[in-house]
């Protein structure tokens, strides 16, 4: 699967007419699905699949909510509403789930309770931040994961108290973003410093 992606990514890195662009594309896609369907699938949930499944779930919430912020932040008017809220859902994998749970036309409060706080759909933001709290309690028997636990609990925090619409997007983005750094720099700012201490020792040599 990877070795077909670096092949299909590096022919989108040159000029292709648009049927090659089509064809490669969706040659992409699948392999991604195959990707993902693979590590859920057939991946021990050893601490390695669960740093992958993190590194998965903070950025399809990060990517979601900014994608929220440019689109429905603020709420676009009633003609534009609905054909933007279907490439909303569509783009995020849930417009048939909104259209078995709401059988409404789109509406925009309903879609960003369907994306932001619904916990049964698997794409929400709040699906990720539960998915993440599973993560770290596991990975808390080798290492301390107290400032993450703190940081994604500010992010919960955030998505509760107020109306769907009165959440602020920019300020959950940057939450998740301090979410991410700190991961990052527990469990891999030293893995970091070590790699490039090597490289220079060999270098030397």
């Amino acid at each position: 699967v990877m070795a077909t992606l670096e092949t299909d990514i590096a022919t989108l890195a040159t000029p292709v007419d648009e049927a090659t662009f089509a064809d490669v594309t969706e040659r992409v896609l699948f392999s991604l699905a195959a990707l993902a369907g693979l590590a859920q699938e057939s991946v021990v949930r050893g601490p390695s699949w669960r740093f992958l499944d993190l590194g998965r779930r903070i950025d399809r919430a990060t990517l979601l909510v900014r994608g929220l912020a440019a689109t429905l932040q603020p709420i676009p008017t009633t003609e534009l509403a609905g054909p933007i809220g279907e490439v909303v859902l569509a783009a995020n994998e849930s417009l048939v789930a909104y259209r078995r749970r709401y059988r409404t036309d789109v509406d925009p409060l309903l879609l960003l309770t369907s994306l932001l706080t619904d916990g049964a759909n698997p794409r929400s933001v709040r699906f990720q931040l539960v998915q993440i709290a599973d993560h770290l309690q596991s990975l808390a028997e080798l290492g301390d994961v107290t400032r993450s636990v703190t940081l994604l609990q500010r992010c919960h925090d955030h998505l509760s108290g107020v109306s769907v619409d009165g959440i602020d997007l920019a300020v959950l983005s940057e939450r998740l973003d301090e979410l991410e750094e700190s991961i990052r720099t527990t469990w891999f700012a030293g893995a970091r410093e070590r790699r490039t201490s090597l490289l220079y020792a060999m270098s030397r040599e």
